[in-house]
C-alpha cells in the first residue's frame, strides 16, 4: 500500500479559532484572558496573530494585591472554553486525523503581559512564575484531557522556544519551569487514551530541548524550521524516535523562489526526511500572502510526485 506524505501547515492560532465556537469566530478572535477577545483580525490583513493584541489588554491578566506585588487571577474561562469545545468540535482533518490544539504557556503569557516582562519574571520573579504556569496548566489539562475524551488523534500543544539561530529561553530554564508540565500533561493523556499521539510546536532552532521533548513523551515535531534546523540532520538523530511535520522553508523558497525552486525544495525534504516514514511535509509555517499562486500549486504538485512510497531519487 502506498503512503502519502502530503500535509499542509497549519499555524496554532488558525487552529485554536478553528475549535473556538462559530460566534467567537464571527467576532474576529477568541478570549485567552478574562473572558474577553483579546486577538482581532484587522480588516484588510491577511495575517493574524497574537503580537496585535493592545498594550492595554496585555495587562488584562494581571492584578496587585493592596501591597502592589504582582498577583495572578483568573487567566481562563475554563468552564466556557471546554464547553465551546465540547459544543462545537467537529474534528480537523489533516491526513484523515482528527487534530485539536489546547494551548500553549510561554506564548500565552507572552500575550498577557509582554515577553519582556515574561523574561525577566522566569530569572527574577519564579515563584509568580511558577504559580502562573499551574493556573494556566489547569486550563490546558482540561482543555487536552477533553479533547482526548472526545476521540480525536492527536493533540497538538506547544510554545516559540526557538529563535532563528538559538533559543528564546536558556535550556536549563525550560526544564526548571516546562518539562515538567509538559511531562505531566503528556503522562495525563495517554494515561486517558495510550493511542493518543502528541505533536508540539516550536518555531526556530530548539536543539538543545528536542531530547527532552522525547523524554516526556513527544511523538510530533513541528515545523522544523530549516533556516534554523538542518531537517536532515534532525531526522538523522531522532529520526527513529519522533515524527516530522514540516521543513518546507517558508522564508525563502516559498515566496522569492521560482516553482523550480519549490519542486527542489520539496523533492529535497522528501528524499532527506521522508525515508522510514514519520514524516508530514508541509511548510514550515503559516503560507503569507506574497507566495506566487503558482509556487503553492508547485508545492502540492511535487509533493504528490515525489511523497509517495516506495520514495524514489527522480
Amino acid at each position: 500500500m502506498k503512503k502519502t506524505l502530503l500535509g499542509i501547515g497549519f499555524s496554532v492560532m488558525v487552529c485554536m479559532l478553528a475549535v473556538c465556537s462559530n460566534s467567537a469566530f464571527a467576532q474576529g478572535g477568541f478570549a485567552v484572558v478574562t473572558g474577553e477577545a483579546v486577538t482581532k483580525a484587522v480588516p484588510g490583513d491577511f495575517y493574524l496573530e497574537g503580537n496585535r493584541i493592545p498594550v492595554e489588554k496585555r495587562n488584562a491578566a494581571l492584578l496587585k494585591n493592596e501591597k502592589g506585588a504582582r498577583v495572578v487571577v483568573g487567566l481562563i474561562d475554563t468552564a466556557g472554553y471546554s464547553s465551546q469545545i465540547k459544543q462545537k468540535y467537529n474534528g480537523m482533518l489533516i491526513t484523515e486525523t482528527k487534530i485539536s490544539v489546547c494551548g500553549t504557556s510561554l506564548d500565552v503569557g507572552s500575550y498577557g503581559f509582554g515577553l519582556e516582562q515574561v523574561m525577566q519574571d522566569l530569572v527574577i520573579n519564579k515563584d509568580f512564575m511558577h504559580a502562573y504556569l499551574d493556573r494556566l496548566m489547569k486550563w490546558i489539562d482540561e482543555a487536552g484531557s477533553r479533547l482526548v475524551g472526545l476521540g480525536v488523534d492527536v493533540i497538538w500543544i506547544g510554545d516559540d522556544f526557538g529563535m532563528q539561530d538559538g533559543m528564546v529561553i536558556s535550556p536549563q530554564l525550560f526544564r526548571e519551569f516546562f518539562k515538567p508540565r509538559y511531562a505531566y500533561l503528556f503522562s495525563k493523556w495517554k494515561t486517558l487514551n495510550p493511542n493518543v499521539k502528541i505533536a508540539f510546536h516550536s518555531d526556530g532552532n530548539i536543539f538543545p530541548i528536542i531530547p527532552d521533548l522525547i523524554e516526556v513523551g513527544l511523538d510530533i515535531l513541528n515545523p522544523v524550521q530549516p533556516k534554523s534546523m538542518d531537517p536532515a540532520k534532525v531526522k538523522k538523530m531522532y529520526g527513529d524516535k519522533l515524527t516530522f511535520w514540516g521543513t518546507v522553508d517558508i522564508q525563502e523558497v516559498m515566496p522569492f523562489g521560482t516553482v523550480e525552486d519549490v519542486a527542489n525544495e520539496v523533492k529535497l525534504r522528501i528524499q532527506t526526511v521522508g525515508p522510514g516514514g514519520g514524516f508530514i511535509i508541509s511548510p514550515a509555517h503559516n503560507i503569507q500572502a506574497q507566495v506566487p499562486l503558482a509556487n503553492i500549486l508547485a508545492y502540492y504538485e511535487a509533493a504528490k510526485k515525489f511523497g509517495r512510497y516506495p520514495l524514489s531519487g527522480n
